[in-house]
């Protein structure tokens, strides 16, 4: 083959493996094509390949660990498919694992990087491009010596049998949420291998070549078999704090290094596409799609993405399906450095607004969280999430947010709710309002169950109160469950459960929950006294809804508490909507004998 290459091919094709090498992007945009199940060629452009895409491959370059979250039918495994093959033919000696729910998936995983490999020219890899043929084994090896390996739960007789396997600095989890079985799934599996796929790791950086771990799938419950995608991908750092999701690039003027070093999370970044998302799929496909599938809990995880909750979640399959998550209007940035999402531009200046406060305990890894709804229909208007080294910057921030809301009603104070936890650690951010802000008199704005009694401002959590704010919270969402718009929000509710005692559970966080029991707790109290003044409708009327929530919140025990239970980085972070033409773009310090030596060795 060297002896039908001039010396003028060899050094073009030199760079442009140089350029694929060094830019991802640049090798998926011009040499990589998808093949389609009637065997059609399906070219990849900037403008097809779609942002949520762009963020997962980026975010696997940088930081080296992502959770894709992605509705069926949204190419998960065929951007997977891309990036391991790019790390596998231009990095010699590469292996790679997938880890896959089943035997014939695992293939269709093996066998879309094999029809990828295959179509790229005969310049950038041998004719006889690899050493094995993948359709009758469970690995593919490349003329490089790279490695692909598949491994599916009948492929090992034990957790620790597969463990041991995972010695790859690059690792594919594809359905995690679908591996294994509730007595051994990926929990034990992933953390059984940790020893060895750390040292893969180590190894794989000291000789310059690329090391990940990408899980994808689709929601498969709280508890069981999907518990461990589940806690993998709700303690995962969120990508719209790093990148701009519209265009897939990092957004402006951040610090993303310092963004995800700094957060308490597990370090994976959680990429979500939802079907709704995808500029190819419509009403008539989703309706099409439900049809087909034919059960609302199937529907809500694997179309609408929702982490359905055990058999004994206390909201149904229906309602959680009419939860639908929007992106927030805007976002502020508090005097701690939290964010306050923001789900609305148009406040309604004859309106209530209830601000929830749940205080945690956050060095213990737990959120201080604020929810704030309006009285009138319990529209979610913000929410905030973060975890304060004190419970002072969590009153200083309470106090920004209170100052911000009553703006927007034009400092109609008199119509805001306090409503914060009274317990232990709860007590010191109300302190911190009452005691530390001198133009706002907060014992005003606090709730409070005796108005003579200071020290019973705020909301006493205990055993008769915990049911029945669970209680009003079920009747304010079943009577208006579109009113929730964070995802978030949406997630932890779809994994509070009752147990067989009468008590409720988390099956992790909880705490916007609370935040939003909270609120729909003193809307329920003050109902009959602020209703009227809302709705059009007889006194009788206001006192009838009030008994409802009642009559709901006390059919929970009332004697039960709510339980909690490098080197090789894209060199232009942003290249995406342009082609290298020409070489002003490329920079010339490369070595054409790094591809002569690979190519004619």
């Amino acid at each position: 083959m060297a002896n039908k290459i001039n010396k003028k091919d060899i050094e073009f094709y030199a760079r442009e493996w140089i350029k694929c090498k060094n830019n991802i992007f640049y090798y998926i945009y011009n040499y990589a094509y998808l093949v389609e199940s009637t065997g059609e060629l399906i070219k990849i452009t900037p403008k097809n390949l779609h942002p949520k895409m762009k963020i997962t491959i980026r975010v696997l370059l940088t930081f080296e660990r992502a959770v894709l979250m992605a509705s069926r039918q949204l190419g998960k495994s065929s951007v997977a498919a891309l990036i391991l093959s790019w790390a596998t033919v231009f990095f010699p000696h590469t292996r790679v694992i997938i880890l896959n729910m089943k035997k014939n998936a695992a293939f269709e995983n093996l066998n879309k990087i094999k029809d990828i490999i295959s179509n790229l020219p005969d310049w950038m890899l041998p004719k006889k491009k690899f050493k094995s043929d993948s359709s009758i084994k469970t690995y593919l090896t490349l003329f490089n010596d790279s490695k692909i390996e598949v491994f599916y739960p009948s492929t090992v007789h034990n957790v620790n049998t597969l463990a041991r396997s995972l010695t790859a600095p690059i690792l594919y989890i594809d359905e995690a949420a679908f591996i294994g079985s509730n007595n051994a799934g990926m929990r034990e599996i992933y953390g059984s291998a940790q020893s060895t796929l750390s040292k893969a790791r180590e190894q794989a950086k000291k000789v310059n070549r690329p090391t990940f771990t990408l899980i994808t799938s689709t929601p498969n419950g709280t508890i069981g078999v999907g518990k461990w995608f589940y806690d993998r991908y709700m303690n995962a750092i969120d990508s719209n704090l790093l990148f701009d999701s519209k265009t897939g690039l990092w957004l402006p003027d951040i610090d993303k290094h310092k963004i995800v070093n700094e957060s308490n999370s597990n370090k994976y970044i959680k990429i979500k596409y939802h079907w709704s998302e995808d500029p190819s799929k419509d009403q008539q496909w989703y309706e099409d799609q439900c049809a087909e599938i034919a059960d609302q809990r199937t529907i809500n995880q694997e179309l609408d993405l929702i982490f359905v909750g055990s058999t004994d979640c206390i909201f149904t399959d229906e309602i959680l399906s009419a939860f639908k998550s929007k992106p927030p209007c805007s976002s502020l940035t508090t005097p701690n450095l939290a964010k306050l999402d923001i789900f609305t531009n148009k406040f309604d200046i004859n309106d209530y607004y209830l601000i929830g406060c749940d205080t945690a305990e956050s060095l213990l890894g737990n959120y201080c969280t604020i929810e704030i709804y309006s009285f009138k229909n319990f529209n979610q208007i913000a929410e905030l999430q973060f975890k304060y080294g004190s419970y002072t910057k969590f009153g200083q921030d309470i106090d920004f947010v209170f100052r911000w809301l009553a703006k927007q009603i034009n400092n109609r104070m008199q119509q805001i709710i306090l409503c914060n936890e009274n317990n232990s650690i709860g007590r010191a951010p109300i302190e911190y309002l009452i005691n530390n802000i001198n133009d706002i008199n907060y014992v005003n704005y606090l709730y409070k169950s005796n108005i003579n009694n200071l020290s019973e401002l705020g909301i006493k959590t205990t055993g008769m109160t915990k049911p029945l704010m669970v209680g009003c919270l079920m009747q304010a969402l079943n009577e208006n469950p579109k009113g929730i718009k964070s995802q978030n929000l949406i997630d932890q509710l779809s994994g509070i459960s009752k147990t067989n005692t009468g008590s409720f559970k988390s099956s992790l966080y909880d705490d916007l929950f609370m935040a939003s029991c909270f609120c729909a707790l003193i809307r329920s109290k003050k109902y009959m006294e602020i209703g009227p003044l809302l709705v059009n409708g007889s006194e009788k009327e206001s006192k009838k809804q009030y008994e409802s929530l009642v009559s709901l919140a006390k059919t929970f025990n009332p004697k039960q508490k709510i339980q909690s239970d490098n080197q090789f980085i894209i060199n232009d972070d942003n290249y995406d909507d342009y082609y290298y033409e020409d070489d002003n773009n490329i920079n010339d310090d490369y070595d054409p004998s790094v591809f002569t030596q690979v190519m004619f060795r």
